[in-house]
């Protein structure tokens, strides 16, 4: 799903950069939560076996 983007031509080059490192840090936080929440899945499943060496 594509969000629509702002028109960010008449912005000012630090509030440009500002959406711009929002969005990255947006992504980032995003990814890591989905990445911890699949984890969490894949412990609790029963059907996960620890191989010792």
């Amino acid at each position: 799903m594509h969000k629509k983007q702002p028109n960010v031509q008449g912005l000012s080059f630090e509030k440009s950069f500002g959406l711009l490192l929002d969005q990255e840090w947006t992504y980032r936080h995003d990814r890591l939560d989905r990445l911890v929440h699949n984890a969490h899945k894949i412990v609790s499943s029963p059907t996960v076996q620890c191989q010792g060496r």
